[in-house]
């Protein structure tokens, strides 16, 4: 054989194999127009054409991993906007797939870990939020370790940063109680810090293109850890200016509908859900029905209960379905329908969701045929909904003597306290909210906590950090109700604030 000829074939041979190798390397691009596309869409909801393009964009260039990743935000927000459990089922059996395919990518590549940790994150929140709690942590302890990793690796990687800071945030108002769990499975949290490493990824003065996802991630991440653990006047006027695309973009119109039906801006929720987007190319979000139901409730109009039932008829989120049947029972009470009442309340509890402590006083008075108060429950309606003039008007026109219960009396004076601490008549607050102490603590009625940590609030607010620390310290004293860790978790956040 000539060897001139010999060494050519060799070399053929290892440009085929170089040329097949470049070929099949893995990639993780998604700066094209087609990829891009794929994001505008999901970023709205439009989620059917998302996938369409996602799968024309996987057959032209089937090793480029960023679809896998998409096309888990795809399947996270399809389980988002509906959690049905077969739905879950399905989907959820494509992600150990997708994680293998993306863990080949090179390690060079600051999307390798970032990718695999935001799919763990997917699957935490939506196990945690069908209380899987043992699954969900599971999720969520390796997406923490992953992302702490990249960020170690690639600091300048700020993607990174804002999921890592969600979680820290997170973790960071977690009760004392529960520090030993963070600390076998090897999870820190911090609240300040958490913020800290969001904004890092929110101040960036030109957030690039391929990020579209990741910025609207962020802009969830702060304005709801604000609504929950920091200031709700805060998660409103961040959340303002970034959703007025509300009536094109679906999910845009989700966050400002729930700011918004929260922070006393009920009006301005119910003109956003009615110009929503309804065209067949958005998914279907049960939700946004029951935020106009809720919201409406809250008015005092009487066709909330449309929407309402809508949630329960079709609905697949069970804690949505209970909460529906129960405003329903409301909207009946409050039109003089006992019978009605009993028939929602009912519908209730046959939700897989546990009696609360309302529930179990609100039953205990039926069995007495008492039955809740309807000027309080109005009260109270008017109150959620922000019209507070309204809410006190009611409050005051209610004759204290006539009470049949000492529910009613506690609840009275509880929610009595609150119309009056959202409108900065602090000294009437406390007054209501001490005596709601007074009559709820001997019972062990729920709004003992919740009317200490109220004056916690109240005296933080006015300077009054020692006395403030006693009231959220007492707070955590009460031990016998349903609400205890949310109680606990609200003042140990407050507590670990003022130290």
């Amino acid at each position: 054989m000539n060897f001139t000829k010999g060494v050519g074939i060799v070399c053929a041979f290892q440009l085929l194999f170089l040329c097949t190798t470049a070929a099949q390397q893995i990639t993780f691009e998604h700066s094209s127009q087609e990829v891009l596309a794929v994001m505008e869409h999901i970023s709205s909801l439009r989620l059917v054409k998302a996938k369409q393009l996602l799968a024309e964009e996987t057959a032209k260039h089937p090793n480029n991993v960023a679809c896998d990743y998409l096309n888990d935000c795809i399947d996270y927000y399809n389980l988002v906007t509906d959690p049905d459990p077969a739905l879950f089922s399905v989907l959820e059996k494509n992600k150990s797939q997708r994680i293998n395919r993306i863990q080949k990518l090179a390690a060079t590549s600051p999307y390798k870990l970032y990718a695999e940790a935001e799919i763990h994150l997917h699957w935490s929140i939506l196990k945690l939020y069908k209380h899987d709690y043992v699954s969900g942590a599971v999720e969520l302890r390796e997406a923490y370790q992953l992302l702490e990793k990249n960020n170690k690796l690639f600091p300048s990687f700020l993607p990174t940063k804002k999921s890592l800071g969600f979680i820290k945030a997170l973790l960071g108002t977690l009760p004392d109680n529960y520090a030993w769990i963070l600390n076998i499975v090897g999870l820190k949290g911090d609240y300040n810090e958490g913020i800290k490493l969001i904004q890092q990824f929110l101040i960036q003065k030109k957030i690039p293109d391929e990020q579209l996802l990741d910025k609207q991630q962020a802009d969830f991440y702060f304005t709801l850890l604000n609504f929950y653990f920091g200031s709700k006047q805060t998660a409103w006027e961040y959340c303002e200016p970034i959703t007025q695309d509300y009536t094109s973009n679906l999910l845009s119109c989700y966050l400002r509908t729930f700011i918004a039906a929260r922070t006393a801006h009920s009006d301005e929720a119910i003109a956003c859900l009615n110009k929503r987007p309804r065209s067949s190319e958005y998914a279907s979000f049960d939700e946004l029905d029951y935020l106009i139901g809720y919201t409406k409730l809250n008015r005092l109009d009487n066709d909330g209960d449309i929407f309402l039932k809508k949630i329960v008829t079709f609905g697949h989120n069970n804690s949505l379905k209970k909460d529906a049947y129960r405003r329903l029972a409301w909207h009946h009470l409050i039109a003089n329908d006992t019978a009605k009442y009993q028939i929602y309340k009912s519908l209730s509890y046959k939700q897989n969701a546990a009696k609360d402590d309302e529930d179990k006083i609100v039953d205990k008075d039926l069995q007495k045929g008492i039955y809740p108060h309807i000027g309080i429950l109005k009260a109270r309606l008017l109150f959620d909904g922000g019209y507070y003039e309204q809410a006190e008007r009611m409050m005051s026109e209610i004759n204290t003597s006539r009470f049949k219960g000492n529910h009613h009396a506690a609840e009275y004076y509880y929610r009595f306290g609150r119309i009056m601490q959202e409108q900065k008549k602090y000294s009437k607050a406390i007054e209501y909210f001490t005596q709601s102490i007074r009559i709820a603590e001997p019972l062990q009625y729920y709004m003992a906590p919740y009317s200490a940590l109220q004056i916690g609030y109240i005296n933080l607010k006015l300077g009054y950090v020692q006395t403030a620390k006693y009231y959220f310290e007492k707070a955590m004293t009460y031990k016998n109700y349903d609400a205890k860790n949310y109680i606990h978790q609200k003042a140990n956040h407050a507590l670990r604030e003022i130290k």
